[in-house]
Formats: C-alpha cells, sequence, structure tokens
C-alpha cells in the first residue's frame, strides 16, 4: 500500500483533473471521506457527472443567465418577489411564506417543500470570465421567472419555501426606517425557521455538482455529495438536522439521504471499512437509522439530550464555512429553538446560546474555538 500521504496528494490531483474550483476539497476529501476508496473507482465515479455546461463565467445549472438592470430586462421578464405585508404576516403567524410555479405566494404550515443551496451557485451571475453576486439594483426587483423556474423545478413540490424571497435583502442605499424594517422581518424569519424547517415535508438539497451526477447508486451520490459545496457551507447543516426527510437531487433522479445513511449502515462493519469515512462524516446531520445502533464514536440522538445536541452540533459544522460572521451563531438559533435579537452582534448571540446551555460550555467552547472565534463560554 502506497503511503497514505501520497496517496491522498494522487486522489486530490485526480479530482482537480477533472473539476475546475475544487482545490480545497479535494485536498480536503482525500486525507478525510474518501481516503480508503482505490483511485480507479473515485475517477469512474467522476466520469459520470455530466459535462459542465459552456457558458462563459458560469458552470451552475441553476444559475442566472442575467446581470445587470436593463431597459430589455424591466421590458421582457416578469420578476418573483415577496409581498412586504405577507413577509410581515408570515413574521407574525411564525408560518412558511411559500410560492407556487406560478409565482404566487401563500402562507403555508404544511403541505410544502423548503429549498437548501448555496447562493454562491443559485444567485450567480455570468461574465466574460466570472461570477458573482447579481447587481443590487436588479436583486431590489426579485427573481426574474425564467430563473426561478429553473429551481422551482428541481424541487418536485406545489409549494416551496426559498430562502431568497422569504427573507428581504438590506440594501445599501435603504433609509433608516426601511433598513430597520428589513432587520427586524429578518429577525422575525430567524426566529420561525425551527417552525419552517420542522413542518416542512422535506428539505430538498440543490448542488451544482450533484445535479450533474447521472447515476443511479447511492455510495456514488454519497461520494459527490463530500465533494459538494453543500457540504462545506454553515445554514445547510441546521436545514438537515431540522428536517423530516432530506432529498438530494441529482440530475436523472432523487435520493433521501437517510436512506443513503441506512445503506452504510448495513455494510459498514468496523472502523476499517471504506465507506466508514464518509458515514463518520454524515451521521452528525440526522438521526441514527431504525434498527441501527450508531457505529461512530460520538454520541448519537437516540435521546434528545443537550449534550448530545451539541456535539452533533460541533461535529456537524467541522468544515463548514459562511460569508457572514454573524451567522456562525444565527445558525444555531433554530436548531436550539433559541430566538435572536434585532442587533445582537456575534459575540452577543454566542453570549446568549452559553448561558442558555451552561453545563455544554465545555462542547460550545470547540465550536468556537474550532471556528477561530475569539470567545469564552
Amino acid at each position: 500500500m502506497s503511503d497514505p500521504t501520497e496517496k491522498a496528494a494522487e486522489l486530490s490531483d485526480l479530482i482537480q483533473n477533472h473539476e475546475e474550483n475544487i482545490t480545497h476539497r479535494a485536498n480536503r476529501v482525500s486525507k478525510e471521506e474518501l481516503r480508503n476508496f482505490p483511485n480507479e473507482d473515485i475517477a469512474a465515479i467522476l466520469h459520470q457527472l455530466s459535462p459542465r455546461p459552456k457558458k462563459a463565467g458560469s458552470n451552475n445549472p441553476c444559475g442566472p443567465e442575467i446581470n445587470r438592470p436593463s431597459p430589455v430586462v424591466d421590458w421582457m421578464f416578469t420578476f418573483v418577489k415577496a409581498p412586504m405585508p405577507l413577509l410581515w404576516q408570515s413574521v407574525n403567524e411564525r408560518a412558511a411564506l411559500c410560492v407556487n410555479k406560478l409565482g404566487k405566494f401563500q402562507l403555508r404550515t404544511g403541505g410544502y417543500a423548503v429549498m437548501s443551496h448555496v447562493w454562491g451557485e443559485t444567485c450567480g451571475w455570468n461574465t466574460p470570465t466570472s461570477w458573482g453576486p447579481i447587481d443590487a439594483a436588479l436583486r431590489k426587483k426579485g427573481i426574474i421567472y425564467s430563473h426561478f423556474i429553473k429551481f422551482f423545478d428541481r424541487c418536485d413540490a406545489e409549494w416551496l419555501w426559498v430562502d431568497i424571497l422569504a427573507m428581504p435583502e438590506v440594501f445599501d442605499d435603504m433609509t433608516a426606517a426601511e433598513k430597520a424594517q428589513a432587520e427586524t422581518v429578518r429577525t422575525g424569519v430567524i426566529n420561525s425557521l425551527n417552525n419552517i424547517y420542522t413542518h416542512a415535508d422535506k428539505v430538498v438539497c440543490l448542488d451544482s455538482l450533484l445535479l450533474r451526477l447521472h447515476s443511479g447508486g447511492m455510495i456514488d451520490v454519497a461520494v459527490i455529495l463530500c465533494l459538494s459545496r453543500w457540504l462545506t457551507r454553515l445554514w445547510p447543516f441546521a436545514e438537515t438536522k431540522l428536517a423530516k426527510r432530506v432529498i438530494l437531487k441529482t440530475e436523472d433522479s432523487a435520493f433521501d439521504l437517510d436512506e443513503i445513511l441506512s445503506f452504510l449502515y448495513d455494510v459498514v462493519n468496523n472502523d476499517d471499512h471504506r465507506y466508514f469515512p464518509i458515514i463518520a462524516r454524515l451521521v452528525p446531520l440526522r438521526p441514527v437509522p431504525p434498527g441501527h445502533r450508531d457505529k461512530t464514536s460520538s454520541p448519537r440522538e437516540t435521546e434528545a439530550t443537550a449534550s448530545q445536541t451539541f456535539h452533533n452540533i460541533y461535529l456537524g459544522c467541522e468544515n463548514r464555512n459562511t460569508d457572514i460572521d454573524i451567522d456562525q451563531a444565527k445558525v444555531l438559533f433554530p436548531v436550539l429553538n433559541l430566538k435572536w435579537q434585532t442587533g445582537w452582534t456575534l459575540h452577543q448571540g454566542l453570549r446568549h446560546i452559553a448561558d442558555s446551555y451552561p453545563n455544554e460550555k465545555a462542547t460550545f467552547q470547540k465550536y468556537c474555538n474550532y471556528r477561530d472565534i475569539n470567545f469564552t463560554a
């Protein structure tokens, strides 16, 4: 057997030769989740990814194709945007403000799905050489319907909760009163997320890498999931943790994450099994499948104790990041069913968590230390 460091480097090179802009993920999973796989097996799975779309500046199946406002855009396109009165009503009733295929909104307490995605993939724009956020003047109008339908149709739902529609954005050129109103609504939505995620029929993962996978195999899906950008972002942890079901969409199918975990539990019999690092990565996200016992060394939530919850927060948020520092605290509030307050800083949010769970400060400190947050629980 070759040296593990050398083997990981070879596997990382193989992945990077097949995919662009994946260096960090390739380096990490080659040492961790995929370390027990023969390189030829990973190569065979990568070859099941459909070629990237040949669009300048964009490789994302759900990415929009218009990034700047113009008279042509205003004349030709219909926009989907949630009315502010309904946003307020959703907060007051702690209900999910959902949208249907026609772009019509309705408050729901059940019978809907949540779209889980990476904003940089679904909300990017095209340029000749790169991608980035849609221009603010265009974002104020909402989402262009032709773009909206790209991701709506992939979710297989009559009603869909989408964060970029259900949570108003705060723009720099707003008046102080407008900013305060938007922030108040955003806080209300944050404080409703536990209800929204737990009452949804399913959470649907849309990841640009998975959406290119043409395969019927659970292991193929698990491997590509480990390489996905979705698994590196912080908010999908909360969505996955609280969901009744998590559906992973591929190019031509859909897979239930719990069924993948159940399959892994059936076949993994020791720590040396090639799939063990994958199951260790995924088990903090979901309950142990019925009829199985935990095969990792971590405490599991067979009983919903605070200690087990915090341990799984720590493990489940490893190798996950966010571009907004304060979200490192906010993301835990729906998981712990705590209430955020408008105007809080990152440290004020962390302090509220620590004070609310004084017996879990040691594990919570590990979470903060791992994220290089200068905070003492």
